[in-house]
């Protein structure tokens, strides 16, 4: 079975708390029905998380659903836990939160021979390891190896993630799993991924006169 595990986070911008989420995909070794295992689940992805986020992200909560590669009408909210705390990167050289860093694991070619990777749109809050200046977090230099490396072992953290009841491996939504020895790469620039901008309200309509 696959499941879908949404991680949400706030981080402060323009004055208010704003959302992002990552959504990672896992195959599960056992019965996916299985709230307290995947409940588990939730805390082991949130606590690799917070490894390489800054402390000015909090962890609300993750919502894990499935499967994604059956039918629509198959995919059922399965477990919702909700999460504390911050990241433990400390605060460094700061990355405006419409920024992030891209990390992806090469998948594959598509049956026309295209090239398919499993990207993550990191918005940490901070270049993590201490590294970096406002030059590389506004992406006008390339990223040091030393803000890259803590978001490649993050990665690798994640690519088969135990709870200590059972280890999940990182697949695409179809279930598709990673060719044996695919490692993470990491864009050299960060990359803008702006916040969704609420709805606009509809016009009010003028009066007749």
């Amino acid at each position: 079975m696959i499941v879908a595990a949404h991680s949400k986070k706030t981080i402060s911008w323009h004055g208010k708390a704003e959302e992002t989420e990552n959504v990672y995909h896992f195959i599960t070794p056992i019965d996916g029905a299985d709230v307290g295992s995947l409940e588990a689940l939730a805390t082991a992805l949130v606590n690799a998380e917070k490894t390489v986020f800054g402390s000015n992200v909090t962890f609300k909560q993750v919502r894990i659903h499935g499967p994604t590669n059956t039918t629509p009408a198959d995919d059922k909210m399965i477990a919702v836990k909700d999460m504390t705390g911050v990241g433990s990167q400390a605060p460094g050289s700061y990355l405006p939160p419409e920024l992030s860093m891209v990390a992806s694991f090469y998948v594959g070619r598509s049956s026309r021979g295209y090239k398919r990777f499993l990207r993550k749109f990191l918005h940490l809050g901070i270049l993590p390891g201490g590294a970096g200046n406002a030059s590389m977090a506004n992406g006008e230099l390339a990223l040091p190896s030393t803000a890259k490396t803590p978001v490649v072992n993050f990665m690798n953290s994640v690519k088969n993630l135990s709870t200590g009841l059972a280890t999940y491996n990182i697949c695409t939504p179809d279930g598709t799993g990673l060719p044996v020895g695919s490692a993470p790469t990491v864009l050299d620039y960060t990359y803008t991924r702006q916040f969704r901008a609420g709805r606009r309200r509809k016009p009010a309509t003028p009066p007749v006169v």
